[in-house]
């Protein structure tokens, strides 16, 4: 058993059952490939910005959101939000045009309150490719600028950082 750990540590891909290994450290959503670098570029950005930055993310369990909320949530002054109300259609937006209530977490499903994102500086949008692809995100929010995109092993999926204000 020892052996088994110290192997899944130095070469998973090697020591994990093969349909373990496709899905948590290959290309599809839920591997976390992009995920550490997404973090990092949203902390610097928290960290030079003047105002309290915004994350959106999308409202699923896994990455990206809960990476999101391990890495970010309430570090640097960032308040990470799972962005519930695009699931009500493909079209509406993720910048809601009112303000709307959302909870802790996916996990914690209580209150923390309105949120107000007309009066947000700095909001950035968090998704994976295959959830949300470029196409899609423009169609809800024509003014979105994707800042970056942190490539998968396949290179056709990718986490994707957007700044939406």
């Amino acid at each position: 058993m020892v052996a088994r750990g110290v192997g899944v540590v130095r070469a998973p891909g090697e020591h994990l059952y093969a349909e373990d290994a496709a899905i948590f450290l290959g290309s599809g959503p839920a591997a976390g490939h992009g995920i550490r670098e997404a973090a990092a570029f949203l902390l610097g950005e928290a960290r030079q910005a003047s105002s309290p930055v915004t994350v959106l993310t999308d409202p699923i369990w896994g990455p990206p959101a809960d990476s999101m909320f391990i890495y970010l949530n309430g570090r640097a002054g960032i308040r990470v939000h799972e962005a519930w109300w695009t699931t009500i259609s493909s079209e509406h937006p993720v910048l809601p045009p009112v303000p709307v209530e959302v909870m802790k977490s996916q996990y914690e499903r209580v209150s923390a309150g309105l949120l107000d994102t007309r009066q947000l500086d700095r909001v950035y949008y968090v998704t994976e490719v295959q959830y949300n692809p470029p196409e899609a995100v423009m169609r809800r929010e024509p003014r979105a600028r994707r800042v970056f995109s942190f490539p998968k092993p396949s290179g056709r999926n990718s986490i994707d950082v957007y700044r939406l204000r």
